[in-house]
């Protein structure tokens, strides 16, 4: 694939996230559905926040 079709699909991924996000509105919300936004995001920031630890402080992915 060249850079301007991935570049594409990544954009495309991108504001397909954002525009799903509107369809709250539409289809309304819980307390569990909050739940389970809080603890998917403090897992990503975890893992995001270890990876960037092991690759500068361990250098583990040269």
């Amino acid at each position: 694939m060249s850079k301007a079709v991935i570049g594409r699909f990544h954009a495309g991924l991108f504001w397909a996230v954002h525009i799903v996000c509107l369809f709250v509105f539409i289809v309304g919300w819980s307390w569990t559905a909050i739940a389970v936004a809080v603890t998917a995001y403090l897992v990503r920031m975890f893992a995001i926040t270890g990876g960037y630890h092991r690759y500068f402080s361990h250098r583990s992915y040269d």
